[in-house]
Formats: C-alpha cells, sequence, structure tokens
C-alpha cells in the first residue's frame, strides 16, 4: 500500500513538471519565431469593440463597433516587438456610421515567458479620431500611451507556406485615455467628456519568417 502510494506520488509530480515544462515552452516558442526586419500583416477576427466610459459619476458608456481592420506597414522590430499601424473599417457608434482616422501606430512588446504582450500607443502627440459625421460626434485618443494591457497570443502556426506562419492576438486592452469636446453628440450627458476606454478584438497575424 505504501509502495503504491509512493509510485502514485511520483506519477502525480512527474505530471506536474511535464505540464510546467509544457507550458514554459509553449510560452518560449513566441520568442523564437519573430525575425528582426520581417513584415506582419493582420485581419480581424470578429468585431472590434472599444467602450468609452465618462471618468465623473454618471460612468455613462459610449460603445464604438468596428466589423473590419487591417495592420499596415507592420514590422518586427526585436525579437520582443512588433509595430503597426491599424486601419479600422466599417465602423458605428450607436448605430450610426462612424469614420475612424488612425494617426497613431500600435507597439506591441511580448512579455518573456508568457504567451501575452503589452501595447503603447505611439508616437507622442499622434491622434485617432472617432467622428459620427451625422451628429458631429468627435472622440479623440491621443498618445503616446504606454504599457497598456493585455494581449494574448494563441494558435500559433508556423510554416504554413511560402515561409510564412501566423497567431491571433486577443487583445483586452483596457485604461485607454480618451476625450471628446462633443460629448452629447455622441450620447454622453454633457460636451465636455474625458475618461478611459477598454478594446476588446481579436486579430490573425500573418508574417514572413515566422517559423
Amino acid at each position: 500500500m505504501l509502495r503504491a502510494r509512493v509510485v502514485f506520488l511520483a506519477l502525480l509530480a512527474v505530471i506536474c513538471v511535464s505540464a510546467v515544462s509544457a507550458s514554459a515552452a509553449s510560452a518560449a516558442e513566441y520568442e523564437e519565431i519573430l525575425t528582426v526586419g520581417s513584415t506582419l500583416t493582420a485581419v480581424a477576427k470578429g468585431n472590434q469593440v472599444l467602450v468609452a466610459t465618462d471618468k465623473e459619476e454618471t460612468k455613462k458608456s459610449v460603445t464604438v463597433t468596428c466589423k473590419a481592420l487591417k495592420l499596415k506597414n507592420g514590422k518586427v522590430k526585436t525579437k520582443t516587438e512588433w509595430l503597426g499601424k491599424v486601419e479600422y473599417e466599417k465602423c458605428e457608434v450607436g448605430g450610426l456610421t462612424a469614420t475612424v482616422t488612425n494617426g497613431c501606430e500600435s507597439l506591441f512588446h511580448l512579455v518573456v515567458g508568457t504567451k501575452t504582450a503589452t501595447v503603447d500607443i505611439v508616437p507622442a502627440g499622434c491622434v485617432i479620431e472617432i467622428k459620427v459625421a451625422s451628429t458631429g460626434c468627435l472622440i479623440k485618443i491621443k498618445g503616446a500611451q504606454l504599457g497598456l494591457k493585455i494581449v494574448k497570443l494563441e494558435n500559433l502556426k508556423v510554416d504554413t507556406g511560402e515561409n510564412t506562419g501566423e497567431f491571433e492576438m486577443i487583445e483586452e486592452v483596457s485604461n485607454i485615455a480618451f476625450e471628446t469636446a462633443t460629448g452629447k453628440a455622441c450620447g454622453y450627458t454633457k460636451d465636455a467628456v474625458t475618461g478611459t476606454a477598454v478594446l476588446k478584438a481579436s486579430l490573425v497575424a500573418t508574417g514572413a519568417d515566422l517559423k
């Protein structure tokens, strides 16, 4: 009976160590696939939703939904950093057609040892504008905003053909600062509004030399 218990505990230990090793290896894969100087593109997987909440006591929120996006000029800067400009398409605010003009870039930083990344909105002084022409609503997100969390990395596939690979970026990014001087036109209770937003988005990134 004692021997059986010892064998069981030993087996359990092996299973636990194996699970930890597999997890570490899986996370480490993302540190090995990025080739400095290579290009990245990305397209949306499902809707991209930004919920912008007034910091005042009312906590009034406005939701921006975009059905498509593209990551343009994506480039791997280092083994743990990649940069690109996101173009949002087919957007609406409260059911009304909206346009998103992005004057900023997204700089992603892999958190070493994990399957996550943080994102910066750069450079300083850049502006992302969300505009509803029919109401005069204009919401601005200004850079630089650094270390925004969190982006989960999943479904890594390498060598999918022609020396390319892909992975999924699932964004649940919070504390994105925004402002508007036309709050009532956007659906807030007053014109001058500042607050923070949460972005929930999913992108499939494809890159050369992901291997």
